[in-house]
């Protein structure tokens, strides 16, 4: 490193540890330890090099460049590749991984061309043994990409199959955070998972022994199955018509997002989550509202400035008041909502905010009137008290 100048011996009066962290390939990645340093959240400038000091056995060295492990370090190298491929709509970039889409052999050789030489122009460089090339079928970011979708990586799946049962609560943490990782493959899967984050609530500790129930052992077997059967995620098509499918019940809400292509209905993604205390108490009514909020939410970056279809069970459009026809609904920007809204479906939900609103405002106002008659009884009471103990 210090011979293709990657790094510089020098003298600093900052100084972080050396981590030596193993790449796929085999080789390693040297990285400062650099958790005190980012407190500070230092930008790296001519003037902070020698705050990128590390130790080693051969002295101190300092890094010219911005070096792993710093803060800051992911978000600019991020802005640097969106800037650089910006106008080149076939790539699509996570900090240093490049990832290019082609319909054609001879496509994918222009576009290859084209990401080289932008990466020329901007004198970034690239490692060869880690390059893949003309394939159909490739693994980015843990999850396996192809020209029909977007699917969760076998040996990972493979993996979570092979979890054994956890006995303390961090590892059944670790648990749900390796399922959480591919949650939006798998519809519904809140309300499969709920007695498994029943089995966390109250746990301080992370060695603390579960409490294993029938419950609980089946919703962990059951998590593990939903996984393997998994849905293929579909690529996002700008001129396929959209719908969007809610549904609620007493612990959990969910949705899906999907296209029609060809007559077939194609899923983009599934979200689910369970409701909390104060939501398990709302009235079907509004947690049939809540589950259509909390999915335009979630979904926005897909449903933003396109028009879709709302679809929810007949039941639930009854409780609404709708009829049993879907609801076609336009998601607009944020500037739009004063606009006048011609849905049923959109006058419900505003005046729905609206009577949330009043609400909010009535108890408010209630809380500020009567403060000083409850300090009066207050005052008489303990009067009164004072009196009865002379």
């Amino acid at each position: 490193m210090e011979e293709k100048g990657d790094v510089i011996r020098g003298t600093s009066p900052w100084a972080s540890a050396l981590h030596l962290v193993p790449k796929k390939d085999g080789s390693w990645r040297p990285v400062g330890d650099y958790r005190k340093l980012n407190s500070r959240t230092v930008p790296v400038s001519p003037d902070d090099i020698e705050k990128t000091a590390v130790t080693t056995p051969f002295g101190l060295f300092l890094y010219p460049f911005m070096p792993f492990g710093l803060k800051n370090a992911p978000a600019t190298f991020q802005r640097l590749m969106d800037h650089i491929f910006d106008d080149l709509s076939f790539v699509f970039c996570y900090i240093d991984d490049i990832l290019i889409s082609s319909s054609s052999p001879a496509e994918h050789e222009e576009h290859l061309r084209k990401v080289l030489q932008r990466l020329d122009e901007y004198g970034l460089v690239l490692n060869p043994r880690k390059c893949v090339l003309g394939v159909e079928s490739i693994e980015f970011l843990g999850y396996r990409v192809d020209s029909k979708g977007i699917t969760p990586l076998p040996e990972r799946v493979a993996a979570i199959q092979e979890f054994p049962l956890p006995m303390t609560a961090d590892k059944l943490a670790r648990f749900l955070g390796m399922l959480n990782y591919y949650r939006r493959f798998v519809p519904k899967y809140a309300a499969t998972l709920a007695p498994l984050n029943a089995l966390l609530a109250g746990k301080k500790g992370k060695k603390e022994p579960l409490n294993w129930n029938e419950t609980a052992k089946t919703a962990f077997e059951a998590s593990k199955v939903e996984l393997a059967n998994a849905a293929c995620l579909a690529h996002p098509k700008d001129d396929a018509p959209l719908a969007l499918v809610t549904d609620a019940s007493d612990i959990a809400l969910g949705a899906v997002v999907q296209q029609c292509v060809n007559d077939v209905w194609e899923p983009l993604g599934f979200h689910s989550r369970k409701l909390s205390t104060t939501e398990k108490n709302y009235a079907p009514y509004d947690r049939e509202l809540l589950a259509i909020y909390d999915a335009v939410k979630k979904f926005r970056y897909l449903l933003e400035g396109r028009q879709f279809k709302q679809f929810c069970p007949p039941k639930d459009l009854k409780r609404l008041g709708l009829s049993c026809q879907q609801e076609e609904m336009m998601c607009r920007n944020p500037q739009h909502r004063r606009l006048p809204c011609r849905n049923p479906l959109h006058r419900l939900l505003l005046r729905r905010s609206q009577h949330l609103r009043l609400q909010r405002n009535l108890q408010l106002s209630l809380n500020l009137a009567l403060r000083p008659l409850l300090l009066d009884l207050l005052l008489q009471l303990g009067n009164k008290r004072h009196l009865n103990q002379k």
